[in-house]
């Protein structure tokens, strides 16, 4: 069996090397807790995605369940261990498929990580060895980035939470309503809400078109779940409207914004800085919420799209929001720019709620009330996104 790469850890040292629950392991002392198998130490870890190897020697169960978890701790004064995940798998089985699996978990900057193993249930097994090994270490220039240490926290802000909704309840034929915002496309209904012409006249805006809508709608969800507040970070992507802008800004939020298409005529960005979308997040994390305008219409294929609206999770904390404005259209294969119709929008929800995240309930509304505008009858639709809070 070859070596993987990466990072060995002493599954031990963490306690000072006792004896572990699988005979075999371990030291001879054993500690208080009798369910302890094993407990990495903190170490730090590249940014983004890792695994944990777990590898037994010449493993023997006849029973017993190993839990393992992967603990965060960040690099602040008195911060305290915290649950990424965890995961449980059968002894047994552990031992008939070769005694190895993995854990995968998602690590930020300023904080370090460790394993742990614990067979909370009965017991009988025993192993020659166990190695583990870190897939994505830090690196020196990983080290050498201080950055926000507080990136490996959840955002504070947020009144409200975006629901879990099981799968099978995702697409609701509700009609959707402007004052209680979910993932929702552009209808004459909503335009008729005194909620929205409310919001329109405190924005300075017309109430006639659906690029009206647009606009008054990032700033209705990004206010409904909480985001407008003061000390609230967040990120714009692709079109600026210094109306969204100015909104955020009388809250006492702060909006950094990125052009990633828009250049002035000499080639620079008029306004922040460009960048691919494949490319994301990069340098970009940390903020508690975030808004694209109309990004997607531009970048090829409804699966660079779909990519693009996975990636900008992860500019994200734990826990913060995400609004994204795109086209919608129910055939959207005849449209030349990237637009979404209900599966595309369905398989993107599908995608992020896999990863752990959370998706605002669909009402995709019924054609006959949607508000035809653009080029082929393309619509505005809003999708509200919501990145995996942290384990407590």
């Amino acid at each position: 069996m070859d070596e993987p790469s990466g990072q060995s850890l002493d599954p031990f040292e963490f306690h000072g090397h006792p004896a572990s629950c699988i005979a075999g392991l371990g030291g001879s002392v054993p500690l208080p807790d009798p369910s302890y198998a094993f407990h990495t130490p903190y170490v730090p870890v590249a940014r983004g995605h890792a695994h944990f190897l777990v590898r037994f020697a010449n493993l023997q169960a006849r029973r017993g369940s190993l839990v393992l978890r992967v603990h965060m701790l960040p690099d602040e004064p008195g911060a305290t261990a915290q649950l990424v995940t965890s995961h449980r798998v059968q002894l047994n089985w552990l031992a008939h498929h070769g005694g190895e699996t993995q854990l995968r978990f998602e690590a930020f900057r300023g904080a370090r990580y460790a394993l742990m193993g614990v067979v909370p249930d009965q017991l009988d097994a025993h192993a020659e060895g166990l190695s583990i090994i870190l897939d994505r270490p830090a690196t020196a220039e990983d080290l050498a980035i201080t950055g926000d240490v507080a990136e490996a926290r959840s955002t504070i802000f947020g009144s409200a939470t975006v629901k879990p909704v099981p799968v099978p309840l995702l697409l609701s034929l509700d009609a959707p309503s402007f004052a209680q915002p979910v993932s929702q496309p552009c209808t004459a209904k909503q335009m008729r809400e005194t909620t929205f012409r409310d919001r329109c006249r405190s924005l300075g805006l017309p109430t006639d078109t659906p690029e009206d809508w647009q606009r008054a709608y990032a700033v209705q969800a990004l206010d409904r779940y909480g985001m407008m507040q003061p000390g609230a970070r967040g990120l714009m992507l692709g079109q600026d409207h210094a109306v969204v802008r100015r909104a955020l800004e009388a809250a006492g939020a702060s909006c950094h914004r990125l052009s990633l298409r828009d250049t002035s005529s000499q080639g620079e960005p008029a306004d922040g800085f460009t960048i691919d979308p494949a490319t994301l997040p990069g340098e970009l994390y940390g903020f508690d919420f975030l808004l694209s305008i109309r990004v997607t219409d531009g970048l090829g294929d409804g699966r660079t799209a779909a990519l693009f609206l996975e990636q900008t999770m992860e500019c994200l904390r734990p826990g913060g929001l995400a609004v994204h404005m795109m086209g919608y259209h129910p055939a959207s294969s005849t449209i030349p720019t990237v637009t979404f119709d209900r599966n595309g929008l369905e398989r993107v929800a599908v995608a992020l709620i896999s990863r752990g995240h959370q998706v605002a309930r669909m009402k995709p509304a019924l054609a006959q009330h949607r508000v035809m505008a653009g080029e082929g009858g393309v619509v505005p639709f809003g999708l509200i996104t919501q990145r995996a809070a942290l384990i407590r």
